[in-house]
């Protein structure tokens, strides 16, 4: 269920992105970056957390 979560959450954060590089002319690189990154934090800390939990 948190995966489904993580992959909404996602693809929401993507079509943000895009309509606001559209309306506000932000460049669209600076919003991948601040995906990429904000997508690598959250998939760091849900693999330590499934990682915690396996070994509980």
């Amino acid at each position: 269920m948190s995966n489904k979560l993580i992959y909404v959450l996602g693809t929401i954060m993507l079509v943000m992105g895009a309509y606001t590089s559209k309306f506000w002319q932000i460049p669209t690189e600076k919003i991948i970056r601040i995906l990429l990154v904000t997508a690598l934090i959250i998939g760091v800390a849900y693999g330590l957390k499934q990682l915690f939990v396996k070994r509980a």
